[in-house]
């Protein structure tokens, strides 16, 4: 937000509501009911970490993690909203290259990608460890109940997740709500396949990504992209 990097620059400047006064008139214009909005749309700064954000002043009492915690998430929210993207190589041609971190491969992600991907990268490996200090001091209410589904796969059972990634249109835009949801673009939804390797003890995850020029994002193609991941699969679960 405008007010946000003002105030970084400028701590003791104007306050809040004369900055946004100022604004009123020139060419930024306030637009509000901006939630529901993806990541791709709000840069993910607008709903994850704000979320993340009240998630760790409501649950975390110890002072000193608290504001640790609350320094990272601010950390990271820039390093993905301005540096992750420049880890994607693409030739001139538009081509997408191989990169041995999975998390900056772009090939991989569009399931074209038979290299080996061993390194993780130190800024992908500060997000992950971001995530697993939350989850050590949170309450195990707010999360045990896919680990508790997880821990009771066997042979015969698998565990669906099923959801839209994003909309993906020609231009990103902070919009409202009804501009959003009325803008043509790209469909991307997924399917993560949780399925138990009992002799391993170890869990398998498959993602299917099913594109779609149809941005109703509606129950149909929900159903269609399920449907089309349990084809897939080699062993059916029962």
């Amino acid at each position: 937000m405008l007010w946000e990097k003002f105030h970084e620059f400028y701590p003791t400047g104007m306050k809040c509501t004369a900055f946004m006064t100022r604004l009123q008139g020139s060419r930024y214009v306030y637009q509000d009911n901006l939630g529901g909005l993806c990541s791709e749309c709000n840069e993910c700064g607008y709903e994850v970490f704000g979320e993340i954000t009240a998630l760790i002043k409501s649950n975390i009492n110890d002072e000193i993690i608290r504001k640790e915690l609350l320094a990272n998430s601010q950390i990271l929210r820039r390093y993905i909203r301005r540096n992750f993207f420049k880890q994607f190589q693409i030739l001139s041609t538009g081509e997408a290259q191989h990169n041995s971190c999975i998390s900056h491969c772009l090939r991989y992600a569009f399931g074209s990608c038979n290299f080996s991907h061993p390194d993780t990268c130190f800024n992908c490996e500060m997000i992950f460890s971001f995530f697993n200090k939350i989850k050590e001091y949170l309450s195990s209410e707010l999360y045990e109940q896919l680990d508790v589904s997880l821990d009771e796969l066997d042979n015969n059972g698998v565990v669906l997740i099923v959801d839209y990634k994003m909309k993906i249109v020609l231009q990103i835009a902070r919009e409202t709500k009804k501009n959003w949801y009325g803008k043509r673009g790209w469909a991307l939804h997924t399917v993560l396949v949780y399925i138990k390797d009992l002799n391993l003890n170890q869990l398998n995850v498959h993602t299917f990504d099913h594109w779609s020029d149809d941005t109703r994002q509606d129950a149909w193609f929900t159903a269609s992209s399920l449907h089309a991941a349990l084809e897939i699969l080699d062993k059916k679960p029962k």
